[in-house]
């Protein structure tokens, strides 16, 4: 967390003293769901969940190619719902929460561009963690915490439309990704503790195969680099 605030001290002082090559980036995501469960789907119980993420960035336009910067994201879950305590058969309130915070720093190369749309591929070292916390009234459903702590590189193309004025709207999709990550268990009941640590690869052959991970943001320039 310490990370975090420390890096939206770095973006407010550089979009307080940005000039014309900086630009300022972002995207937010709200929902409210009341149905579906966002962890249990086999279950039949009729859950609610909040999800938010909000996820600033801020960058540098080296020159008409390249473009540096950092970012963040911030995402917070919260799911309640309604099982069947195992040696009661009462109903038990249950309550995960998946907060999880990410800080990167980048570069973005543009490869070409067609009137107002242009192709970038952008590259990014990053450090993020996740939590799952489970809470409960019941000593019988079983409840744990899990911490997965990830360092790691990404690769992923970009596409951007100049809208008027200033703003363009941008739009990405992860697609190479390679990381080193540490997963640490705890069972609250047993006291069981347990960590791991992953190397893992993640690629897509196809664009059509990540449509559902593409995100949309808006960029602010606080001076249009002339054509």
């Amino acid at each position: 967390m310490k990370k975090t605030i420390s890096l939206f001290m770095i973006l407010v002082a550089m979009s307080a003293t940005a000039n014309a090559q900086f630009f300022v980036e972002g995207n937010l995501r709200m929902s409210y769901n009341a149905g579906q469960s966002l962890f249990y789907t086999q279950l039949g119980e009729t859950p609610s969940n909040i999800f938010f993420k909000v996820s600033p960035l801020v960058g540098y336009q080296l020159n008409e190619k390249i473009a540096v910067g950092a970012k963040a994201s911030f995402v917070k879950i919260k799911e309640n719902r309604t099982v069947l305590d195992p040696d009661t058969r009462n109903e038990v309130k249950v309550e995960r929460r998946e907060p999880e915070w990410s800080v990167a720093i980048f570069s973005r190369h543009k490869l070409f561009g067609l009137k107002k749309i242009s192709f970038l591929v952008e590259g990014s070292v990053y450090d993020s963690e996740l939590k799952r916390i489970d809470k409960s009234t019941s000593s019988s459903v079983y409840k744990f915490n899990e911490t997965v702590s990830t360092i790691g590189v990404s690769l992923f193309p970009l596409v951007t439309y100049e809208l008027a004025g200033k703003w363009s709207i941008i739009a990405s999709g992860d697609f190479f990704r390679l990381d080193l990550s540490s997963v640490t268990t705890k069972n609250m009941d047993t006291g069981f503790h347990d960590k791991r640590n992953h190397f893992g690869f993640t690629g897509q052959s196809t664009l059509f195969k990540h449509l559902l991970g593409i995100r949309i943001g808006v960029i602010y320039h606080f001076k249009k680099s002339s054509k």
